[in-house]
């Protein structure tokens, strides 16, 4: 049997640093900052107690985020970890999920591959 594992929240903002700083007062520590140029977006990975969050804002209007962050701060995905990328894509794929984006390395991960679905 296949198994999801939350790996951690995605939140998409129009201020990166000022919503960092609010993540930080509650005792959010900065693991990672760095842009990803390949989707045009600044990144930073965040632990908070055991949790971990992604922090997500467009560098440019290129961005994918960047129509999603014009209300302000959102919650922008849930990522799970998977044994098998492929298989997990498939077994989503038939139980209805559109794939947005097929898997491509994440240079936040060390350029492990992730996918975007949605359901």
């Amino acid at each position: 049997m296949m198994s999801f594992t939350i790996h951690h929240i995605g939140v998409a903002t129009p201020h990166h640093d000022k919503t960092l700083k609010g993540y930080k007062l509650l005792g959010a520590a900065v693991i990672k900052d760095l842009v990803d140029d390949e989707r045009h977006v600044r990144l930073s990975w965040l632990k908070i107690g055991e949790n971990y969050l992604e922090i997500i804002s467009p560098v440019d209007d290129s961005s994918p985020v960047s129509r999603i962050v014009k209300n302000g701060v959102v919650p922008y995905h849930i990522c799970f970890q998977v044994d098998d990328i492929g298989a997990a894509i498939e077994k989503l794929r038939l139980q209805g999920f559109l794939l947005i984006e097929p898997p491509s390395p994440a240079v936040l991960f060390d350029n492990k591959k992730v996918a975007f679905l949605y359901s």
